[in-house]
């Protein structure tokens, strides 16, 4: 029982790492967009 709460937590810690990460690279990605239609005007 404690084994499985231990890999639920771990799955989650991972998750959202992961999710943080994909988040970020979606902020900048919008940000290079964003300049980069800025630069063609």
């Amino acid at each position: 029982m404690f084994l499985m709460a231990g890999l639920v937590v771990l799955f989650w810690r991972v998750a959202f790492i992961y999710a943080t990460a994909r988040i970020r690279e979606m902020q900048g990605l919008v940000y290079e967009i964003r300049t980069y239609d800025r630069s063609i005007r």
